[in-house]
């Protein structure tokens, strides 16, 4: 009998109290529940025959993989902050179209309002191939639209950006005479 009260410490403190006292001991929550669900209260309060984990090793454990998760979320964010960054954007600010003899001279600011330089501006038959415009700078431009008529040009506006990428503008501006 003696090896059965070792072998289920805590089992003996439950049915019978324990070895120094004949008065029976509070039933922990875990293993009333764990009885009310059916579980064997033998099989809970069990004594294991196997050592376990030493703390300090558990603890160097723990820390190896809290690290590496960290590591791992550091290159997901840093990777998703710089395909987020690349951000081209332009926008016109001014535009103006002045009537002259031969037809009409439209006049544009466009400023770079994106992280990405501006490469070219394509202004109807107008282009500008060897400009840079880096963020946050204005560039202006002027260009001669022959054989206009009327009071109104629509047109377009394309901006290449220097990691290739383009966006085009469509444009209605309302002519003045000097």
């Amino acid at each position: 009998m003696a090896k059965r009260s070792e072998e289920y410490c805590c089992a003996a403190a439950i049915t019978r109290g324990n070895r120094f006292s004949n008065e029976p001991q509070p039933v922990p929550y875990n293993i009333y529940i764990g009885a009310l669900l059916g579980f064997s209260v033998e099989k809970m309060v069990r004594k294991s025959s196997r050592k376990g984990l030493s703390p300090l090793l558990a603890i160097i454990i723990g820390l190896v993989v809290t690290v590496v998760a960290g590591i791992l979320l550091a290159q997901l964010y840093f990777s998703y902050a710089a395909t987020i960054s690349a951000r081209p954007a332009a926008n016109i600010e001014y535009v103006d179209l002045i009537r002259t003899s031969g037809g009409a001279i439209l006049v544009l600011n466009i400023k770079n309002m994106g992280n990405q330089p501006i490469t070219k501006v394509k202004v109807a038959s107008c282009e500008n191939s060897t400009i840079t415009v880096p963020p946050g700078g204005v560039f202006g431009t002027s260009c001669l639209i022959s054989g206009f008529t009327g009071n109104v040009w629509n047109g377009t506006v394309s901006v290449t950006f220097a990691d290739g990428s383009a966006q085009a503008y469509a444009i209605s501006v309302r002519a003045r005479s000097v």
